[in-house]
C-alpha cells in the first residue's frame, strides 16, 4: 500500500488540500517491494527520488529535463505532470471501477467532483441493451453470440 499523508508541491512540503487527499493505495507487488528495499535503511522523510548530488527533485527541472523531452519526442509535446492523473482516472474507469471507487483514488471528497472534471474519459455511447436481459458479463456474451454464429470468440 502507498499511504498518501503529504505533499511535496513545487519545492515545499505540506499537508495536503483536504483531508480526502489522505488515503491508502494499493501497489504492485513487485513495485511495492523494490520500494520498501529501497527505503531499508532511510531515515524518515528522506525523499526517495533524489537527484545525483541527493537533494529534493525540482518539479520545474524534472519537468524541463525529461518530461517534456521525452513528451516531444512521443509526438505529445502537450503533456504535463496532471496528465497521468488523467490517464490513471481514465484506466481506472475503463478497467471497470466506478465513480465513486476512482474519486477514492484521487482523493476528491465527492464523487460528483470526478465525475464532473473526468466524464470526457467515459464512454459517450449508451452501449447496448443486452444488460437488460441477461446478468452475463460482456466476455460471456460475445462467446456466447460468436459459438450461436458458428466462429471463434
Amino acid at each position: 500500500m502507498l499511504h498518501v499523508r503529504r505533499q511535496f508541491y513545487r519545492g515545499t512540503m505540506s499537508k495536503l488540500k483536504t483531508r480526502n487527499g489522505r488515503r491508502d493505495l494499493p501497489l504492485l507487488s513487485d513495485l511495492a517491494r523494490g520500494l520498501w528495499v529501497r527505503c531499508q535503511g532511510s531515515v524518515p522523510d528522506t525523499p526517495l527520488f533524489v537527484t545525483r548530488t541527493g537533494s529534493r527533485l525540482s518539479d520545474g527541472n524534472l519537468r524541463r529535463r525529461v518530461l517534456a523531452p521525452a513528451a516531444t519526442a512521443a509526438g505529445v509535446p502537450w503533456i504535463g505532470f496532471h496528465t497521468f492523473r488523467h490517464t490513471c482516472a481514465s484506466r481506472l474507469l475503463a478497467g471497470g471501477k466506478n465513480i465513486a471507487q476512482v474519486s477514492k483514488w484521487l482523493g476528491h471528497a465527492d464523487p460528483a467532483f470526478t465525475l464532473r472534471t473526468y466524464v470526457h474519459l467515459m464512454d459517450e455511447g449508451l452501449g447496448d441493451a443486452e444488460f437488460l436481459t441477461t446478468r452475463d458479463a460482456p466476455e460471456d456474451r460475445r462467446a456466447r453470440t460468436a459459438s450461436r454464429l458458428g466462429i471463434e470468440p
